[in-house]
């Protein structure tokens, strides 16, 4: 059972945990490069709620051999992407300076952006991890292409507008075709619109 927190002013943490219902660095994968490294997308969401809710504690699970829950804090999405756990400090702070604000329900409405750091040591191994940028993502400008800053046109008979209010609402933002086809794989304009339509 989840709850939101947002009259609680209290910064915190949470204990560490893995699970597939939030938000991590291989959701953001997007295949492989020729050296076999995994390569990875950038997101930005904007920030709906902050809740207190339930994660598996993998290492206890593990541990107890039975699913063991702990209680954690998690950032929700206006996007469809899963919620993600607060649970490093290095995240909280980059939130609050991307945001602006320590207060949590300042939070609420703001945009972030996540990005996979590779190779980042953690517990005594390597790992590619989910961080926040520092930094506000740019205003998002209809018409103009968030990630190239290329203008958005009609194509294969959907039109700009069509294509840029389906991006904003499958992904945060507004793309161009070209893009969107690099984030969805090479899928055709009508799968690609027909997608995006289905999240309004």
């Amino acid at each position: 059972m989840e709850k939101s927190i947002l009259n609680n002013s209290k910064i915190f943490l949470s204990t560490q945990t893995k699970d597939k219902n939030f938000l991590a660095s291989h959701d953001l994968c997007i295949g492989i490069d020729k050296d076999d490294n995994p390569k990875y997308k950038e997101i930005i969401v904007t920030i709906a709620d902050v809740v207190q809710t339930e994660a598996t504690d993998v290492q206890a699970t593990i541990k107890e051999k039975k699913d063991v829950k702990k209680k954690v804090y998690a950032l929700k999405f206006k996007e469809p992407y899963k919620p993600y756990i607060l649970n490093a400090t290095i995240v909280r702070q980059a939130i609050e300076q991307a945001t602006g604000t320590r207060v949590l329900n300042k939070w609420i409405g703001k945009r972030i952006s996540f990005y996979v750091k590779p190779n980042e040591k953690a517990f005594g191994k390597l790992h590619d991890v989910l961080r926040v940028r520092p930094t506000a993502p740019k205003a998002a400008v209809k018409g103009v292409c968030s990630d190239c800053d290329g203008k958005i046109v009609d194509v294969e008979g959907f039109t700009a507008e069509q294509i840029a209010n389906g991006s904003m609402a499958k992904y945060g933002r507004y793309i161009c075709f070209e893009c969107g086809q690099k984030l969805k794989n090479q899928k055709s304009v009508t799968e690609m619109v027909d997608e995006m339509e289905e999240t309004k």
